[in-house]
C-alpha cells in the first residue's frame, strides 16, 4: 500500500469507525463525536509519525507534530510529512470518492483539503556557525575590554568598551 493509500485508509479508518492506522478508540470515538470535540489523531505516513488535533472537521494546525516541538529537526521532518499527507489525502479523496459518499466523507475530505491549503510546514535548518578569525579576534576584544571595566569607572576605558563592543 503506497503513502497514499495509507492515508486515505487512516483517514477513512476514523470517518467509518473500522480498525486501522488510528487507534480503535480514537477511529470510534473521532466519528460518534461528528468532529463536535476536540480529537487528538496519531498516524503513519511515509514512515513518519504524525500527530494533530481536530475540532469540528478541522484540523488544529498549531498542534500538528506537537509531539515533536522539543527537536526542530523531527518537527521539520513531521510537518513537511503532515503537509504532504494532508495534500495527498485530499487528492486521493477528490479524484477517487466512494459510489455512495456519505456526509462524513464529504467532512473528511473537506477537512483534508482545508489543511492541504492552511497547514504551513515547518521548516528549521540547523548546522554549525561559521565564525571567521577576525569575528573571534573582536569578540576576545570585547571581552578583554569588558574584564577591564570591572571594577573600574575610567571614562576612557568605558569609551573603549563601547567602541569596541559595537553594542554587543
Amino acid at each position: 500500500m503506497n503513502s497514499v493509500s495509507a492515508a486515505l485508509a487512516a483517514l477513512m479508518d476514523a470517518v467509518s469507525g473500522m480498525s486501522g492506522q488510528f487507534g480503535e478508540g480514537v477511529a470510534s470515538h473521532l466519528t460518534s463525536t461528528a468532529g463536535l470535540q476536540r480529537e487528538h489523531v496519531e498516524t503513519r505516513y511515509q514512515g513518519q509519525m504524525i500527530d494533530f488535533d481536530t475540532l469540528q472537521w478541522r484540523v488544529l494546525n498549531d498542534s500538528v507534530c506537537a509531539n515533536q516541538r522539543q527537536n526542530a529537526m523531527a518537527h521539520t521532518r513531521c510537518s513537511q510529512a503532515a503537509s504532504e499527507m494532508f495534500a495527498s489525502t485530499c487528492q486521493e479523496m477528490t479524484a477517487n470518492p466512494p459510489t455512495l459518499p456519505s456526509q462524513r466523507y464529504h467532512s473528511t475530505r473537506r477537512m483534508a483539503c482545508h489543511a492541504a491549503v492552511s497547514y504551513q510546514p515547518s521548516i528549521g535548518n540547523i548546522q554549525w556557525a561559521e565564525s571567521s578569525g577576525a569575528d573571534q579576534l573582536a569578540e576576545a576584544e570585547c571581552n578583554a575590554a569588558t574584564a577591564a571595566l570591572l571594577g573600574s569607572s575610567d571614562l576612557d576605558a568605558i569609551q573603549y568598551q563601547r567602541r569596541v563592543c559595537g553594542g554587543r
